[in-house]
């Protein structure tokens, strides 16, 4: 009985040294494709962001366009007011100018109807010659006066004509350039669309390799992907495959100060790791902090442009014993800027991990939805 059990155990003690580097090399590959699934995430999300700038500077257009728009629209009803007023002035001095036309025609008629014998009558009851002479002058000026009316309303109804023609040719202008912000809006907006659905199908193939890299999770013994790797929209600051990840000693929160022992904000989070641990970005960006930064020690600020909403987006690493970056280097999520140490107001080893929107800090934690925090002291 003794040796049929020695027998089985020495097979089964055989059996397991044969497979486990089997497992072990399963798991391997299971890694494998498991970064391979990120790395796709990764780029999707690169692209999608890219898109997403590039709609952002489409709507400027499209707002630049609708400004255009609403100033040339504004522009066409002040030439629509002025050629109302053009035409109402050629309406009034075409009513004076046929009311005078009538007038002298009126005493072109007298004057026919009684011939030379009207015009003498008028000379010819002359008082004396000088009286003549005057009398000869008024007619002649009264003529001369009919006829230079006449003349000078023609001149100004013919003045205003060129001039609402030249209104006219304005606003035909100005219709013209209307068409062209309308055509070149119509050609922004069907890029907007296009873009908007491009970003739907990068949407969609996250989501899928999201969950095929959940799945490949489940058969390494996780619950998902973030396990193991990362694969959010950001970055959490220290990789998932460190067992002190996500351990936080100090929350987003009021506390007592561990130095100053005063009440105060804590503007982020700390991270109890490891001195030396690597320090990842959370996001693609530009570095704008990166040497001695009071009393977060060596510190690096990276600002990572805006959201979806046009908030600026920021990140602050503190008290790192290192700084692997520098300012003005642009960095993408998941790039190491530098390790953790206990630089600055620290009372050991931790990563101090800030977010800003617009200036402001806001809790960290809140961009990583879904994962599992271990509260230390």
């Amino acid at each position: 009985m003794k040796k049929k059990m020695c027998g089985f155990l020495a097979g089964l003690l055989c059996f397991l040294m044969i497979c486990t580097p089997v497992f072990a090399e399963g798991n391997d590959d299971l890694m494998a494709k498991l970064k391979e699934s990120a790395q796709r995430i990764k780029d999707m999300s690169s692209q999608m962001e890219a898109t997403k700038t590039s709609m952002a500077e489409i709507e400027k257009q499209v707002n630049e366009s609708n400004a255009a728009i609403d100033a040339i629209n504004s522009q066409i009803a002040d030439l629509d007011a002025r050629m109302a007023d053009r035409k109402a002035q050629i309406a009034v001095l075409q009513e004076q100018q046929d009311k005078q036309e009538k007038e002298l025609e009126e005493r072109l008629r007298v004057m026919y109807m009684y011939g030379n014998d009207g015009y003498l009558q008028v000379l010819f009851s002359s008082n004396n010659f000088t009286d003549f002479i005057a009398r000869a002058d008024m007619m002649k000026n009264v003529m001369q006066a009919d006829k230079d009316a006449v003349t000078a309303l023609e001149n100004t109804k013919k003045e205003l004509e060129e001039k609402n023609a030249g209104l006219e040719a304005d606003k035909a202008a100005a219709e013209q350039a209307k068409a062209v912000q309308n055509e070149a809006k119509e050609q922004q907006n069907q890029l907007l669309a296009k873009n908007q659905a491009l970003i739907e199908e990068y949407k969609a193939g996250i989501a899928a390799e999201q969950a095929a890299a959940d799945s490949i999770a489940k058969q390494m013994g996780g619950e998902k992907a973030s396990d193991f790797i990362q694969t959010g929209e950001y970055y959490w600051p220290i990789s998932p495959d460190n067992s002190q990840a996500f351990n936080i000693s100090s929350p987003f929160a009021g506390r007592i100060h561990p130095i100053t022992g005063e009440w105060s904000n804590h503007q982020g989070v700390d991270v109890a790791v490891s001195y030396g641990t690597p320090i990842l970005a959370a996001g693609d960006g530009t570095v704008s902090i990166a040497g001695d930064n009071g009393g977060y020690g060596n510190c690096v600020v990276i600002n990572m442009g805006t959201d979806g909403s046009g908030n600026k987006l920021a990140t602050l690493y503190g008290h790192m014993s290192s700084i692997a970056t520098s300012v003005g280097a642009t960095v993408s999520k998941g790039d190491i800027i530098g390790y953790v140490g206990s630089t600055g107001n620290s009372t050991g080893p931790h990563l101090h991990f800030g977010w800003m929107v617009n200036d402001n800090f806001v809790d960290p934690l809140a961009y990583y939805p879904g994962q599992n925090w271990n509260y230390v002291e």
